[in-house]
């Protein structure tokens, strides 16, 4: 039920823009770790030990947080489930950006290259129309 919750408040807000998103820190801690590891040798070995530790540090302090909001409140440990499953989607939000890259790149290529740079981590300064298209619709 906190999977239809989290549906629900994502399909009616969408993600609020003054709020931290878990997401974004998740996507700033990809970064740094690529900065950092993806060099030298042994590349696709770093990468996949900084994958698996994101992986395992996400559901530790996942489990960890609703484990201890559940021995608390089970109301606590619903909702906040509910709130995770909101901020995972994303679905809204992502509908709506994929819609302004498409509007964007109608405008002009380079307006299309900005607004697709919100949503996609590779360089976009010389993607082609339909390249940022495709770019939006694969994010």
């Amino acid at each position: 039920m906190y999977v239809v919750s989290g549906w629900l408040l994502d399909r009616f807000f969408g993600d609020p823009a003054n709020l931290p998103h878990p997401i974004v820190y998740f996507g700033k801690a990809i970064a740094a770790l690529e900065k950092r590891f993806n060099n030298g040798k042994h590349r696709k070995f770093k990468g996949a030990l900084a994958a698996l530790f994101l992986i395992a540090a996400t559901f530790g302090i996942s489990w960890l947080f609703l484990h201890y909001a559940y021995k608390l409140s089970p109301l606590l440990s619903f909702a906040l489930s509910a709130v995770g499953v909101f901020f995972c989607l994303a679905g809204k939000t992502l509908a709506d950006e994929v819609r302004m890259v498409f509007e964007a790149v109608d405008e002009s290529v380079e307006k299309g290259r900005v607004q697709v740079g919100r949503i996609v981590g590779r360089d976009t300064s010389e993607l082609s129309p339909q390249e940022i298209r495709t770019a939006a619709l694969e994010t």
